[in-house]
């Protein structure tokens, strides 16, 4: 016998039983090393039916064994006749399952056909590899279908065909996935490029990476939006993109776009606040500011949102101060107190709103904090010298106090735009 000349990881068979190893012919192996001194010879792995075990044969000949060349299908394949046979009453076009293969004394396999109106199902028997193609080769066909189909107009008859081929060959989501990113190339044609994403999306559900690449593009859209100045626009983008399945990196990237998006909303509330002149009309902004730096927190909390958050809380404070609703301001205060906020101007005006409320001894608890932060601080001297007074008296007064304005907040540009990922 000649010698057969194998390669590594090539797949083979024994023609004759090896005992010290533990292997009999017929048996398949993969080849794991190749060696040709002092003679050409092998290392053979066989791998356990159930996956959890493997045995090594050392030093087989090249006369012990003959490369398996690949068959065309294997059992419980789907596969399609290329031709008609007549002797077991089955056409081209028609598709089966592989019952069993065959591959001596050479290739062919007997096949099923399931008979769709419920009747008993067909059979037919050794039909040769050229009679057939198998599962990749239906559904490559099935993909190249579909894109002449979508190419043509015919969008849903190629969507059919593009299910069909997926289902059958999911490693084609890849393949279309690369055509999809490839074919939008740079362009900003963002809408177009969710749609195309959904589709993959759609065929094969599991395929992470059309996910992730699908959030990339919401997010991509959103970043556009935000930067013409529609920033509610953003947020619609932003947040289809938060419930789509994909990796952590990815989902704090999105967070981080919403929480900008919902912090751009703040500033521009409370700007509009600053600028109303019925106090009514500057509350309701104010309220706006506390909702968006909220939610901005919620989503991303770090310590820009919760600072941000805080001074949401002051400014609601302030609005109501002015409003001389005093008792829930002092309350604002407290909780922007508790996320960390203090400044000299926070706590002149929770000292306000506390002396109004009759609290004199927490009041001049918050201006000395005022003071110690800034022992200059000219109202805050002057809002506690009142509270004193007032104390020596015995009496309340109808004060003149004073309070102090505003501290910005820590803007969020939204983030750079998203790199695309192919398949590989």
């Amino acid at each position: 016998m000649l010698k057969t000349r194998t390669n590594l990881l090539d797949i083979v068979e024994l023609v004759e039983d090896l005992p010290e190893y533990e292997v009999k012919r017929g048996e398949q192996g993969v080849v794991v090393e190749v060696f040709d001194e002092p003679d050409e010879g092998y290392i053979l792995e066989f791998i356990d039916p159930s996956g959890t075990s493997s045995r090594l044969a050392y030093w087989v000949k090249p006369e012990q064994i003959k490369r398996v060349t690949p068959r065309k299908a294997q059992e419980l394949d789907v596969v399609e006749l290329v031709g008609d046979l007549p002797e077991y009453g089955v056409k081209k076009g028609e598709r089966a399952v592989v019952t069993t293969a065959f591959g001596e004394p050479e290739e062919a396999y007997d096949l099923e056909f399931a008979d769709e109106s419920g009747r008993s199902p067909r059979f037919a028997y050794s039909v040769k590899p050229e009679q057939i193609i198998s599962t990749n080769e239906i559904a490559d066909n099935a993909f190249a279908e579909a894109s002449k189909l979508i190419n043509s107009g015919a969008r849903f008859e190629g969507r059919r065909k593009l299910r069909e081929a997926v289902r059958l060959k999911p490693t084609l989501a890849g393949a279309l996935l690369n055509s999809v990113l490839v074919s939008f190339g740079t362009s900003n044609d963002f809408d177009g490029l969710i749609r195309a994403l959904r589709l993959v999306c759609e065929l094969n559900p599991d395929y992470e990476l059309a996910r992730t690449n699908l959030v990339g593009a919401y997010l991509n859209r959103g970043i556009q939006q935000a930067k013409t100045g529609d920033v509610e626009g953003a947020l619609q983008l932003f947040y289809p993109a938060m419930g789509i399945a994909t990796s952590e990196e990815t989902i704090s990237w999105v967070k981080q776009n919403l929480a900008a998006a919902h912090t751009s909303l703040a500033i521009k509330a409370h700007n509009q606040a600053r600028g109303e002149r019925d106090s009514e009309g500057a509350l309701k902004h104010l309220r706006d500011v506390s909702t968006h730096m909220a939610r901005a927190c919620a989503i991303d909390p770090n310590e820009h949102t919760r600072r941000n958050l805080g001074l949401a809380y002051a400014y609601s404070g302030n609005g109501l101060l002015k409003n001389k609703d005093f008792e829930t301001a002092a309350g604002f205060f407290e909780v922007a107190e508790d996320a960390g906020v203090s400044f000299p101007e926070l706590h002149n005006n929770h000292g306000v709103a506390l002396a109004f409320s009759g609290q004199l001894d927490a009041a001049i608890e918050q201006f000395e904090s005022a003071l110690e932060m800034d022992p200059t601080h000219a109202t805050a001297q002057f809002n506690m010298a009142q509270v004193y007074r007032a104390k020596s008296e015995g009496k309340a007064q109808d004060w003149r106090m004073e309070f102090t304005g505003d501290v910005p907040f820590q803007d969020m540009p939204v983030s750079q735009e998203f790199e695309y990922q192919m398949a590989a």
